[in-house]
């Protein structure tokens, strides 16, 4: 019997070789003494103490949550949808709600809608997401390229039209270099940390940034109550400071990082693989 079992869909890449954090986490696990398995589809169900939600999708589709339901701890078994229409729906704009500052345009799916055209192609995307996803091909956009736009009258008239799309207040916030800035919260269990991130450009991605620091604070409160609200137990926030308040952009539960990162982020990510046994304990 393993003690965590990673799922992932049929067709996702998880394994020693991909850059997804489970894969490190695999890793320090194993270090421990603690053993992992992973399983690719639903069509066997291997003993384990627990079982996390791999599943590189923004809906969870019910055969994968059938299985994880199975498993005496479920890690993000909660966490069935990630679209921008759910995690960001207090910050969404639409045409004439009367605000009037800059906006950015994104998909709802998660990364630009790149894994669910990727499995579409392949024709074997789930029931759930299928039937979602039925009436047309889903817009995707390369998230590096989302738009900033000074006010919502400069949003092109089609993307109000497309219900892959969504239309989100930008929130900026720059250094005293001009660099706009965010921060990001690794979870895991009990564990956590923050990291804020700087870049030259409005849409911070991994590619274009140029600085990246600790952070010794205490997690905002507001974030606290999110995470528990929407179900994560392992993942990733992106959120921004904002007048004093603490506002999720993004949420991941199947996020990457690099070999370079890996080793700057070398302790917090030790410390953070120890946030298993708030499951393993149960």
């Amino acid at each position: 019997m393993y003690d965590l079992l990673v799922l992932s869909h049929s067709e996702d890449s998880v394994g020693p070789q991909s850059n997804f954090l489970i894969n490190l986490m695999a890793d320090l696990f194993a270090e421990s003494g603690l053993t992992v398995g992973f399983q690719k589809g639903v069509y066997r169900s291997p003993r384990a103490r627990a079982a996390i939600n791999q599943v590189d999708l923004t809906i969870t589709p019910k055969p994968y949550l059938r299985l994880l339901e199975r498993y005496p701890a479920a890690i993000n078994g909660r966490l069935l949808d990630i679209s921008k229409r759910l995690v960001c729906r207090g910050h969404l704009v639409a045409p004439g709600d009367g605000y009037r500052g800059p906006v950015i345009v994104k998909t709802s799916l998660n990364y630009g809608g790149k894994p669910e055209q990727r499995l579409r192609r392949r024709g074997i995307l789930g029931r759930t997401v299928a039937r979602l996803l039925a009436s047309h091909v889903p817009t995707t956009l390369e998230p590096e390229e989302y738009l900033v736009h000074a006010t919502p009258d400069l949003v092109p008239p089609q993307v109000w039209q497309d219900p892959d799309l969504v239309v989100q207040r930008f929130y900026e916030d720059r250094d005293e270099n001009g660099l706009y800035r965010n921060c990001h919260w690794y979870v895991f269990g009990d564990r956590s940390f923050h990291v804020m991130v700087a870049s030259r450009d409005p849409v911070i991605k991994g590619k274009n940034i140029v600085e990246r620091r600790f952070l010794e604070v205490s997690t905002p409160p507001e974030l606290e109550t999110f995470r528990r609200d929407i179900g994560v137990d392992f993942g990733r926030f992106d959120y921004i400071l904002a007048n004093g308040t603490a506002i999720v952009l993004d949420v991941n539960r199947t996020p990457s990082i690099s070999p370079q990162i890996r080793e700057l982020y070398r302790d917090q990510l030790r410390d953070l693989a120890q946030g298993i046994h708030s499951y393993l304990e149960r």
